[in-house]
């Protein structure tokens, strides 16, 4: 099986997995955001977990971390917020 096919399958399963879960949910009456309470759970409580586990190694995670960290060193904008009470702009 190539690699293309391979990582298709997973996809595949997660995106049939998300289409019954919001069909099913688009067919009752829905307070907002069950559909999302609903995606969560099913995060949450591991039943649709995958059985080939998505580890990063260390070297990809050293390389994460670092670009977080500079984005930490670019300054803050200021912000200027709209203190009127009126419409007017």
């Amino acid at each position: 099986m190539n690699r293309m096919k391979a990582t298709a399958l997973p996809l595949r399963r997660t995106l049939v997995c998300v289409a019954l879960v919001l069909g099913g949910q688009a067919l009752a009456d829905t307070a907002p955001g069950d559909t999302t309470q609903s995606l969560l759970s099913l995060q949450a409580d591991g039943a649709q977990q995958s059985s080939n586990p998505q580890a990063l190694s260390g070297a990809y995670r050293e390389k994460a971390a670092a670009r977080f960290l500079k984005t930490l060193e670019q300054p803050v904008p200021p912000v200027q917020f709209d203190t009127s009470l009126s419409g007017d702009n």
